[in-house]
């Protein structure tokens, strides 16, 4: 993944942590995903494809989180208090 980071990315970027630090304040734990299902358009029947966050090419969008992602939701709900 080749991301550039424009004034909106990198406004987005400050946004994500000042989320994550408001959370982490408040003894929340944010999920993030950590992989994906991946796709160059969004269509029925596209080939698509799971990939790690981090490997994300250029043309393509992410469709839903992937399945290791589902699992730790899964774990982290079965843990909620």
């Amino acid at each position: 993944m080749c991301a550039k980071p424009g004034a909106i990315g990198i406004e987005r970027a400050r946004i994500a942590r000042e989320i994550l630090a408001r959370a982490e304040h408040a003894g929340c734990r944010v999920v993030l995903p950590f992989d994906a299902q991946l796709a160059t358009e969004l269509a029925a029947n596209v080939p698509h494809r799971v990939a790690d966050i981090v490997d994300i090419d250029d043309d393509e969008m992410i469709l839903d989180i992937g399945p290791k992602s589902v699992r730790q939701v899964h774990e982290t709900l079965a843990d909620a208090k």
